[in-house]
């Protein structure tokens, strides 16, 4: 019923009845992955169904509604409606679910190939078939879709590392052609693929154990990538005037990445280059993380007011705000009466610097005397 609603609606008729011959088959896949997924037991009652037919019948609602689709929106340019979009993603999950509950074995890593070859194609369509003035929808849809698929083949397909690699490398050419091409797409993917592959490069949790932790170890080789991936894409993302609100934020996002990931090397730094001279405690963590942030916090600030990044004069005090939050639950919990001292001097120190920094960019970019 699928198949024939979907060749009808091909032939330029216009059905209302796809949306519920789509409901009613989507839901008895549904009911049918979620019965005979479980375990033998829980399905004794119903009759068996080899596993082929299991793993056959999301995949051709996918192929049946991706197939429609792509005829609708590529060959005949019409706009992706709501009900092609939404019923695309139902089938999609449902395939996904199907996969990886019949074909434990090597289900996930054909689903990712699969995902990263339609990934591909998908980038293809956007870039050659779909103008981003005249088709918006169908070139977002796709695009949205593409990175989607992207991810998804990525974590599927490749271990942890590898994939955080993959993420980190193709964030940074993302990044430079949107750049160099004024596409805001590829600006808004590359900074997906930069938080995915912080999150795939545990880059977040290096940063906690750093920054919190009793005993910081070392980071893996892919968070340094990845840390230095982030500081490239902030280095590349385009400034204009007038900025709009959403290159502000995506600029924003890159330098968080970017200064979150420099201020736990720089403190683990430090930690490692005083350890070698004495057994760490409590306390020489507090003022080693205290010396971190209020130095970054003054590179930034000065990074700045030096170049009109607002969005770096921002996180400058943001960074101080977490220092000052740290120090009653860090530095006076854990501090010696000196050590604490010390963290206080310090933060003050940064916290009178950082206006001076401030004032002397603005004086020097209006060209009055520093």
């Amino acid at each position: 019923m699928a198949l024939v609603c979907e060749a009808e609606a091909a032939k330029r008729r216009s059905l209302r009845v796809r949306p519920l011959v789509a409901t009613v088959a989507d839901g008895a896949v549904f009911a049918l992955i979620a019965i005979y997924s479980g375990s033998p037991e829980s399905h004794a009652e119903y009759a068996a169904i080899g596993t082929p037919l299991l793993l056959s019948l999301a995949p051709a609602l996918l192929i049946i509604y991706a197939a429609s689709t792509a005829m609708q929106t590529v060959l005949r340019r019409r706009g992706i409606s709501f009900f092609e979009t939404a019923q695309a993603l139902v089938a999609a999950l449902l395939t996904v679910w199907t996969i990886l509950a019949f074909w434990p074995g090597h289900g996930a890593l054909v689903l990712g190939v699969f995902c990263l070859l339609a990934s591909a194609a998908g980038d293809v369509v956007v870039f050659a078939w779909f103008d981003r003035i005249h088709a918006q929808r169908n070139y977002h849809v796709y695009a949205i879709g593409s990175v989607a698929l992207l991810l998804a083949g990525c974590f599927l397909a490749l271990p942890s590392g590898w994939a955080a690699l993959c993420f980190a490398l193709s964030a940074l050419v993302l990044v430079i052609l949107g750049a160099r091409t004024a596409h805001s797409t590829l600006l808004f993917h590359g900074m997906a693929l930069l938080v995915s592959a912080a999150f795939a490069s545990s880059l977040f949790a290096f940063v906690a154990n750093a920054m919190v932790g009793l005993s910081p170890a070392a980071p893996r080789w892919m968070v340094s990538i990845v840390g230095v991936s982030s500081i490239l894409c902030y280095a590349d993302m385009p400034c204009s005037t007038p900025d709009p609100w959403w290159s502000k934020a995506l600029r924003a996002l890159a330098a968080t990445v970017a200064v979150v990931a420099t201020t736990a090397f720089l403190a683990w730094i430090l930690m490692r280059a005083l350890a070698v001279g004495i057994p760490l405690g409590a306390q020489h963590l507090a003022v080693l993380r205290t010396l971190a942030c209020c130095a970054a916090a003054l590179s930034v600030a000065w990074c700045g007011s030096r170049w009109q990044r607002d969005e770096l004069v921002w996180l400058a005090w943001a960074v101080l705000a977490f220092t000052a939050f740290k120090r009653p639950f860090e530095d006076l919990r854990h501090g010696h009466l000196g050590f604490t001292a010390a963290s206080i001097f310090l933060y003050a120190v940064a916290l009178l610097l950082i206006p001076r920094l401030l004032h002397k960019g603005s004086e020097t970019d209006n060209g009055s005397p520093s």
